[in-house]
């Protein structure tokens, strides 16, 4: 008897930024400005390196701040991190497919 009642949903997502693996910065970097755009973002650099830091949250952070003029909370990265999740998978499907 298979027991139903213990549905969990696990969500993993790997990117190798760095190209150790795999030469996936250009998938990263697109899934990272299509997320960008799908909350709303635009006309920002994508000269990662003028960036203090690196990292996709202080990226988003630093984006929304500037053309918002408002802070960001722990719910906004929340949010955008789910967006560029999905956006991640989406853009790996489309470009493996």
């Amino acid at each position: 008897m298979i027991n139903n009642s213990l549905h969990v949903k696990n969500r993993l997502a790997v990117f190798d930024i760095d190209g150790t693996l795999t030469d996936s910065v250009f998938i990263h970097q697109s899934t990272f400005i299509k997320a960008l755009e799908k909350v709303g973002l635009s006309n920002f650099d994508t000269n990662w390196s003028n960036y203090k830091h690196h990292t996709d949250s202080f990226i988003f952070k630093t984006i929304v701040e500037s053309q918002l003029k408002r802070a960001v909370v722990n719910d906004d990265i929340v949010q955008f991190e789910n967006i560029l999740y999905d956006t991640s998978v989406l853009m790996f499907i489309y470009n493996v497919l």
